[in-house]
């Protein structure tokens, strides 16, 4: 269909070069002024059909608050060599027997794509025999209790690290106590009798047994966690560090200074499910503990105390996320209760570890 244009004023071109040349600036203006008017338009009704752009192009994080999550699903791990991560264990070492109740959970935490920052409560008690007997440990127990912050920055971990790589801190303070419940077999295996009357056999000095083993201590962590081959190799790898201030309990006799820690741990995705691994821990404990100014028939002279404990296994994986973790051991370490003043040496054995 025709379209008829009317009253449209040609102007006519001037023939004079100068007056030519403000004609065709003008139609250039007024072609720009109604260019720019549609492209401010334009701009305008994008911005007000997407409320959140303003705030995007700003670069304000939007947070994300967590409460009472396990610290595993706030932060990916899995159980570890480490004789004092919060788990569920049970197995036989060297011939003991050994089961620990605890977990860590994070009681609030928040969470944008710059940071991430959390609040643990973290907590155990680990029933260790120390002697050779049943399958029911109960001759000695530890109990742990401190809070750990956690923290990792997404953002960061993009600028430094390959991709999927990630990065965080965890920094806690903790209190444990170390008890023996077979207090006369303890006593027997580890004090030096003071004297011997005829009739009623050794004479031991009175072992404190509330109070002989309670330490209060710092712990720093450093954990780097990568991918590697798509997903199915994931390192992970640690360093960190004990501090111990004076004891609260004026009975304590421990005297540990400072400890060195690290870690490793290989996982292999054979299947969602389904992951072999190799973890191993490493810790050096400096202390100035004598054994003979505490009545003990051997042990420490302000020897360090050393821990090496490699596990192998596997972590079956549910599909609520919790971790079933079977596994072998190795380890070539000092007690870790009331019985630190033995030195146990190679010694193997077997466990099983959850994380719920």
């Amino acid at each position: 269909m025709p379209v008829e244009l009317r009253n449209v004023r040609e102007e006519p071109w001037p023939t004079d070069l100068t007056s030519a040349a403000s004609v065709g600036l003008a139609r250039f203006c007024r072609g720009s002024r109604l260019r720019a008017a549609s492209a401010a338009y334009a701009a305008a009704v994008l911005v007000s059909g997407s409320p959140v752009s303003a705030e995007e192009a700003a670069g304000a994080p939007t947070w994300h608050v967590q409460t009472l999550v396990t610290a595993h699903r706030f932060i990916p791990d899995e159980p570890r060599a480490d004789p004092d991560q919060p788990s569920l264990r049970y197995g036989l070492h060297g011939g003991r027997w050994k089961a620990m109740a605890g977990a860590g959970v994070v009681l609030a935490g928040v969470e944008s794509d710059r940071l991430r920052l959390g609040l643990a409560l973290d907590g155990f008690i680990e029933l260790i025999n120390f002697d050779h007997g049943e399958p029911v440990p109960w001759e000695s127990y530890r109990a742990n209790v401190g809070f750990e912050v956690l923290a990792e920055s997404p953002a960061l971990a993009r600028a430094l690290l390959p991709p999927g790589g990630r990065l965080y801190l965890a920094v806690g303070w903790f209190h444990e106590s170390d008890h023996a419940a077979n207090e006369q077999g303890y006593v027997a295996q580890y004090l030096a009798p003071q004297s011997f009357l005829p009739g009623q056999g050794s004479i031991y000095p009175s072992l404190d047994n509330g109070n002989f083993s309670s330490y209060e201590y710092v712990k720093l962590r450093a954990v780097y966690r990568q991918p590697l081959l798509r997903g199915r190799l994931t390192a992970q790898s640690a360093l960190g560090a004990r501090l111990f201030p004076g004891a609260i309990d004026p009975g304590s006799i421990r005297a540990l200074r400072a400890a060195v820690l690290a870690e490793a741990r290989l996982t292999v995705r054979v299947s969602d499910g389904v992951r072999p691994f190799a973890s191993a821990y490493y810790e050096l404990l400096a202390n100035d503990f004598v054994a003979q100014d505490h009545g003990f028939r051997f042990g420490l002279e302000r020897t360090p105390l050393r821990y090496e404990i490699v596990h192998l296994g596997v972590d079956l994986v549910g599909a609520g996320g919790g971790i079933w973790s079977p596994y072998l051991s190795y380890s070539s370490s000092h007690g870790r209760g009331i019985d630190f003043p033995r030195f146990y040496g190679s010694e193997i054995g077997f466990g099983i570890a959850l994380l719920p």
